[in-house]
């Protein structure tokens, strides 16, 4: 018996040891994926400087206010005004506001490049740690809050790197033709059929957020050289907490 409980627990220590470089190999398990090299976004080759930030916030018209970092997440985070917007966002600009301080926003170390098909790729780390507060923040439906639960905050391990490669158009409030060509946590690629079966949710969830944001409107938006076009109106004072 002693032998038999010494060679199951060499047993497991190796199945543990093998299901964590496995994690860390696909970058799942923090720390161990350094290791790998596959804790880090992947590169999609833009950078932006303060002076990328600065002219986005001009032509949507904003005013940026900083809060305190120690509001509770529902206080972090508001709109006010309106102001009417045609303009188009390059690449470093919208990726500047990808990396915009909020003390609760769970993407960081994020690239936003729009190519040359209209195609859009996405890149960032999703920090699971404060996917909750960000959703309290937003004030998200419960209808999807339990979505992105299911889908994110109990299946991931720490904070995985994420990629997305997409195409679609928007008009009127309403997303148009969406097509996700590509989806990866850590180097997990998400099978097809997942993302077909969840593609609608997706969907209605981002048309009920951009209803739900004050002073918000689309009457279109285009990916377009190199860039996104956008006409519609925007909220004219931003105020979300910075560390």
């Amino acid at each position: 018996m002693g032998r038999f409980l010494k060679w199951m627990g060499i047993t497991l220590g190796v199945l543990i040891i093998i299901i964590v470089l496995v994690g860390g190999y696909f970058g799942l398990v923090p720390g161990v994926s350094n290791l790998f090299g596959s804790h880090k976004p992947k590169d999609l080759g833009i950078t932006y400087t303060e002076a990328d930030r600065l002219s986005g916030r001009a032509k949507a018209g904003w005013e940026v206010i900083d809060l305190p970092s120690d509001l509770p997440p529902e206080e972090s985070f508001s709109y006010s005004g309106q102001n009417a917007v045609d303009a188009t966002f390059s690449n470093a600009e919208l990726t500047a506001w990808a990396n915009d301080p909020w003390t609760y926003f769970p993407l960081s170390d994020c690239q936003l490049r729009v190519n040359d098909d209209n195609t859009v790729e996405f890149s960032g780390k999703l920090n699971i740690g404060v996917l909750r507060d960000w959703i309290d923040a937003m004030g998200v439906a419960d209808e999807y809050s339990e979505l992105i639960d299911d889908y994110l905050r109990w299946f991931i391990w720490g904070n995985p790197p994420v990629y997305v490669k997409l195409s679609v158009n928007v008009v009127n409030g309403q997303i148009l033709n969406p097509q996700i060509h590509e989806a990866k946590v850590g180097r997990i690629s998400i099978p097809d059929s997942l993302i077909q079966d969840n593609l609608y949710r997706l969907v209605d969830y981002a048309e009920w957020q951009m209803n739900h944001i004050p002073g918000f409107s689309v009457e279109s938006l285009e990916f377009v050289d190199g860039g996104v076009r956008f006409v519609g109106t925007m909220p004219a004072v931003v105020s979300r907490s910075v560390e």
